[in-house]
C-alpha cells in the first residue's frame, strides 16, 4: 500500500510536468484542422490521471513482476501525451508513437537478455504484428476513418500487453477500447479519437488481467 502511495505521489509530479509541457501547445502543426483549434485546451484531466494510473499499475502489476511495472509506468506517460494530442488535434504524434514502440521493444529485448526468458518477447512481437495487420486492413476498409496512427499505437499496446499478461489481454483491450469509444460517441458531437480509448483500455485491461 505504501509503495502504491509513493507511486501516486511521484506520478502527480510527472503529471504536473507533462501538463505544463502540453500547455505550450508546441505539438500543434500548421496542417492541423484550425476549425477544431478555436479554443485553448486545458488538459486538466492529465493532473489526476497520471497519478491514478501510476497507482493502479503499481498496485496491480507489482504483485506479479516489478519488471512489468517498470515497463508500464514510462509507457503510460507516453500514452497520456499522445492521447492529449489526439484529443486536441485528432492526430497521434509520430514522435510519441515511436517512443512508445521503441521503449516497449527495447525493454522486452533487455528483459529477454537478462532473464533468458524469450516467451514474453516472442508473444509481444507476434501480438504486435497480428494487431497491426488487422488494424491496417481496417484502415484501408474505413477510408481513413481509422488512421495509421491507430495502427502504430495498437502495435505498441499489443506488444506490451501480450508480454505482460498474455494474448487474451490484447483482445480484451481492443474490445474495451471500442466500447469506450462507442460510449463517448453517444455523448459527444465531435468525432471520437480512438487512440485515447485504446490507451485507457490497455491500462485497465492489463491491470485487471494480472491482478484478477
Amino acid at each position: 500500500m505504501i509503495i502504491t502511495l509513493v507511486a501516486a505521489l511521484i506520478g502527480a509530479l510527472v503529471g504536473l510536468l507533462l501538463w505544463l509541457r502540453l500547455r505550450t501547445l508546441d505539438y500543434r502543426r500548421p496542417y492541423d484542422d484550425i476549425d477544431e483549434l478555436d479554443s485553448r485546451p486545458r488538459h486538466r484531466w492529465v493532473l489526476p490521471l497520471v497519478p491514478a494510473t501510476w497507482a493502479w499499475l503499481t498496485f496491480t502489476l507489482s504483485w506479479t513482476s516489478w519488471r512489468a511495472v517498470l515497463l508500464w509506468l514510462p509507457l503510460s506517460v507516453v500514452l497520456t501525451w499522445v492521447s492529449a494530442v489526439d484529443l486536441d488535434v485528432r492526430r497521434l504524434p509520430n514522435l510519441g508513437l515511436a517512443g512508445a514502440g521503441l521503449w516497449t521493444a527495447a525493454f522486452l529485448v533487455a528483459e529477454a537478455a537478462v532473464t533468458d526468458r524469450t516467451r514474453p518477447l516472442v508473444e509481444g512481437v507476434v501480438a504486435a504484428a497480428a494487431s497491426a495487420m488487422i488494424f491496417f486492413l481496417l484502415h484501408l476498409a474505413s477510408r481513413d476513418g481509422l488512421g495509421l496512427g491507430d495502427v502504430k499505437l495498437i502495435a505498441a499496446l499489443a506488444a506490451a500487453s501480450a508480454a505482460t499478461a498474455g494474448w487474451p489481454t490484447v483482445a480484451g483491450l481492443t474490445l474495451l477500447g471500442c466500447l469506450i469509444a462507442l460510449g463517448m460517441a453517444a455523448t459527444h458531437r465531435r468525432d471520437i479519437a480512438l487512440g485515447p480509448c485504446l490507451a485507457l483500455a490497455a491500462v485497465i485491461a492489463v491491470g485487471v488481467a494480472v491482478k484478477f
